[in-house]
């Protein structure tokens, strides 16, 4: 038997260089197959061989390539590597996104690690106004559901609109440091760390870090402002998603939170 192998010659560069979880006998009772799962798992985190699915709840922001990126990080880091579940709805606000997490009967085990990224859909630019109370309320519920199934979950920030964004913004107020919102938004995300402590992250600011650490020119400029370098962000107009780059900062900060608390 050639296991593992691209075709059935037997030499050694037919063989995937990627490890296998594992090959064995069919038949087997239910508690055999029970008990064989256990070992089987139990082996593969010792050598370092296992997965961990990442269930990311949230809006249009809540993008699966973010997912991807915390993937790519992880496995780059030898980490588990990360299953993706993209959760995200666009247009949804807190109150929405937490029912769907609270009603969900799919996401139950230990397996999962939920990211719940949420609540962009409840600042208003026109106005001026973050709805910091409803936020937190909705939040709460959703960290209780998720808690109660895997105890695994991390919290993300409010990110900032730039209208500095290529292909400009729909939104006409900024949102940088001093600004009624940017101040909302680092009041909420000083909120959330004392609520949340190390299963808090604080999104602005790791997108501010990847900034200065990779980017350059007006990007600096923009992150001395309190905002996302403006590469970071999509040409769609909105001033509020993010690009392919923004998405490889995302997920990396994503990925070396999940790291930090040892997930």
């Amino acid at each position: 038997l050639y296991l593992g192998a691209l075709n059935n010659d037997g030499s050694a560069s037919s063989h995937s260089v990627w490890q296998f979880g594992a090959f064995f006998a069919g038949n087997l009772s239910e508690a055999q197959t029970l008990a064989l799962s256990n070992a089987l798992t139990t082996y593969m985190q010792a050598v370092g061989n296992w997965s961990t699915q990442l269930v990311g709840w949230g809006d249009s922001l809540s993008n699966s390539s973010y997912y991807t990126q915390a993937a790519l990080r992880s496995y780059a880091n030898t980490k588990p590597w990360r299953r993706c579940v993209n959760k995200g709805v666009s247009s949804e606000t807190s109150t929405q996104i937490s029912a769907r997490v609270v009603a969900d009967s799919t996401y139950t085990s230990s397996d999962f690690v939920h990211v719940l990224w949420m609540c962009r859909n409840d600042i208003n630019n026109s106005t001026q106004t973050v709805a910091s109370t409803t936020i937190k309320a909705q939040l709460a519920a959703a960290v209780a559901a998720v808690a109660a199934r895997s105890n695994k979950y991390i919290v993300l920030g409010l990110t900032p609109v730039n209208l500095n964004a290529p292909g400009g913004s729909i939104y006409s107020n900024s949102e940088a440091t001093g600004t009624t919102i940017g101040t909302a938004i680092a009041t909420h995300a000083s909120d959330l760390s004392a609520l949340y402590g190390s299963r808090f992250l604080d999104i602005r600011l790791a997108m501010i870090d990847y900034t200065n650490a990779n980017l350059s020119g007006t990007d600096l400029t923009d992150a001395s402002n309190g905002l996302p370098g403006r590469t970071l962000y999509a040409n769609d107009g909105t001033g509020v998603h993010f690009s392919t780059t923004g998405q490889i900062a995302v997920g990396q900060a994503i990925e070396d939170k999940i790291e930090a608390l040892g997930w």
